[in-house]
Formats: structure tokens, C-alpha cells, sequence
């Protein structure tokens, strides 16, 4: 575990340990070179109260239904005990601080990733709840989330300000995650729109929007660039006059078509970028900013200001963000006709 790691999740970890120390019996951790071993991966989750959500991935295949059910009681057992809940409140130095949920799930194939496999709940929530600045957000087990919450809400203080979001403006929140930056946005904007490819995470969103009721925002699942144009070409005259787009990529970055569309969709007025990858967005913004080509059509955009992040102290790893705004003059594009204007975008 790294170790700017929160205390609560270090010392679940020491728990789990101490666990498989003394109820080891022939389960073993599993090895990718042989392809055998129960054990394969813990995820802990915590939130800013140091309550705490477990993901177990196990391979349940090799061992017996008996023995596998008995380590699930035992393990119960010991995260609800009062031992190791005043373990956990001792160290994060808050009364709230507790396993809130322990999941589990199956895989028994060599690679290393199933946050496809159906989970089931041992005990408690299935679900983490975070609070980010005074919003409530339900974090499934796969839904992407930042880890550090209250440099997340400063960036997204920032983000607010930087946007010049005003009441008739419609904020597309594109890679949206659970909802996180939009919902946060929502009270400044006419209408949120988030594109997210994980389902679990839209689901995570849109009741993210229900239980802090927000009702101008909505989410949708699948691929930025196979949504896009219909999301543009489905707003209302009046929602499309005044666009505002958030681009939140995973760490390879945002795909070609997906910036061909937004340069051929002249009333999005602003992107702002929020990059994982320094080297994705050198990469992308040129395609923001040069000019206009046979397949880069509308305006270009130029960079108007950035900042940093620190949301991971003592690595090497920085958020950054880049704010670009449309350049003025000759728009030969009508606004009207974004689809024909953009169809080498496709």
C-alpha cells in the first residue's frame, strides 16, 4: 500500500492481514505465473468520516463452498466486531469511522481485472458515500472517484470560475463518472448533459442527482464519441446557443472525433480540460487549437489560462487543467446545421 494511503485504509489492511495470518490453511495468494491462489485482490474505499467499503475478489473455484462460506462468516465477524471498529475510529480520530459494507466477487481467469463480475454484499452498504462540497455522491466499487476529496473540491472551485458558466448556459460533462463535476456545476448552468462509459457509474449519477435534488441534469451511458452528435444535434435552439464543455478523460485521453465535433459545433464557446496524463493533453490540445482544416472545421480554440492540482502529495502525479475559449471572426458554419457542418467528424 502506498504510503500516502489514509489511515483507516492502512489499517484495514493490517486487520485483513492479520486475518489471513492466523486462518491462512491452504489458501494462498494468488500467483499469475502459475494461474492458481484464492486471494487476488482487496480494494478498500473510504470516505472523509473514515467509513470504509471492502471489495474482495477471491478465486472461489478453488476452494470448497464450505470452506469458502466459513472465511465469509469469520470475515463478518471481525469487521462488525466493537474491536475493530475502535481500532479503526482510533487511528482516523472520528466516531464515524467503521467498515460501513464488505463485498465480494468471483474470478478465476488470469488477468488481473473483473469489474465486470457481479458483486455480492457480505454485510452492510454496497455502496460508499462521499460529500463533496455539501453534495452527496454513492460510489459503486468500479465507479471512477477521485481519492483526494478536498483538493478535489478546491480544483472544482476553480473549474467554476474559470468556465464563466452563467443561468442559459448548457454544461456538457463529458467522461462524467458519477456525476461528480456536473452535479457539482449544476446550480450555476440552464442544463447539465453528462456522457459516461461505465454504467455503473451513470447509475451512480443519476442517483447522485435524485438524493441531492438536482433536476437539470441528466446522464447517459456509452462513448463520448458515439453520443455526442446526438446530444448536440438533440438540444433545443435556445439550449444550444450558449455550450460550455467539460472533458474529464481517462489517462489516454481524448478521442480525435470527440474534438472534431465540438470544433464543428460553433455556440460551445469553452472547453475546459481536466487532464490525468500531461502528455494526453499536450497531445490534444494542438487538434483544439489550430486551425481550421477540411476535418477540423469551426473556429479555432486558444488556451486562456491553466492551473495545477496537487491531488496526489509526495508523487510524482499532478491534475492538470486547461481552459480554452473560441476564437472570434468569420463563422461560416451555422450553428443550426451542426451535423452536415461536422460529418467528417464521423
Amino acid at each position: 500500500m502506498h504510503p500516502i494511503a489514509k489511515a483507516a485504509a492502512q489499517e484495514v489492511m493490517n486487520i485483513f492481514q492479520e486475518f489471513r495470518s492466523v486462518e491462512r490453511g491452504s489458501l494462498g495468494v494468488f500467483d499469475k505465473i502459475k494461474g492458481e491462489g484464492f486471494w487476488r485482490r482487496l480494494q478498500i474505499r473510504h470516505n472523509i468520516y473514515g467509513e470504509v467499503l471492502m471489495d474482495l475478489e477471491v478465486d472461489a473455484d478453488s476452494t470448497t463452498p464450505e470452506v469458502f462460506n466459513a472465511l465469509l462468516n469469520r470475515l463478518k465477524e471481525i469487521f462488525t466486531s466493537l474491536e475493530i471498529t475502535g481500532r479503526l475510529q482510533k487511528v482516523w480520530g472520528g466516531e464515524r469511522a467503521r467498515v460501513i459494507g464488505l463485498l465480494y466477487h468471483k474470478h478465476s481467469g488470469i488477468g488481473s481485472l473483473a469489474d465486470n463480475a457481479e458483486r455480492v454484499c457480505v454485510f452492510g452498504d454496497s455502496v460508499l458515500t462521499e460529500y463533496v462540497n455539501g453534495l452527496k455522491f454513492e460510489l459503486s466499487p468500479t465507479a471512477f472517484f477521485q481519492v483526494n476529496t478536498p483538493g478535489m473540491e478546491k480544483m472544482l472551485e476553480k473549474v467554476s470560475q474559470v468556465a464563466e458558466l452563467t443561468s442559459s448556459t448548457t454544461l456538457l460533462d463529458l467522461c462524467s463518472g458519477t456525476g461528480t463535476i456536473g452535479l457539482s456545476l449544476a446550480k450555476y448552468v440552464k442544463k447539465v448533459v453528462g456522457i459516461e462509459l461505465v454504467d455503473d457509474a451513470v447509475q451512480n449519477a443519476r442517483r447522485n442527482a435524485l438524493i441531492n435534488g438536482i433536476q437539470n441534469a441528466e446522464f447517459l451511458s456509452g462513448r463520448v464519441e458515439a453520443l455526442l452528435p446526438t446530444v448536440i444535434n438533440s438540444l433545443s435552439p435556445e439550449d444550444r446557443q450558449d455550450i460550455v464543455a467539460v472533458l474529464d478523460p481517462p489517462r489516454a485521453g481524448v478521442v480525435s472525433t470527440v474534438i472534431k465535433w465540438i470544433r464543428g459545433t460553433p455556440t460551445i464557446r469553452r472547453v475546459v480540460y481536466i487532464s490525468c496524463e500531461q502528455s494526453a493533453l499536450v497531445r490534444d490540445c494542438p487538434s483544439f487549437t489550430k486551425p481550421r482544416t477540411k476535418a477540423y472545421r469551426g473556429l479555432p480554440f486558444e488556451i486562456t489560462s491553466g492551473f495545477a492540482v496537487d491531488l496526489f502529495p509526495h508523487t510524482h502525479h499532478v491534475e492538470m487543467v486547461a481552459v480554452m475559449t473560441r476564437t472570434k471572426g468569420d463563422e461560416s458554419e451555422d450553428a443550426d446545421k451542426v451535423e452536415e457542418d461536422a460529418s467528417t467528424a464521423e
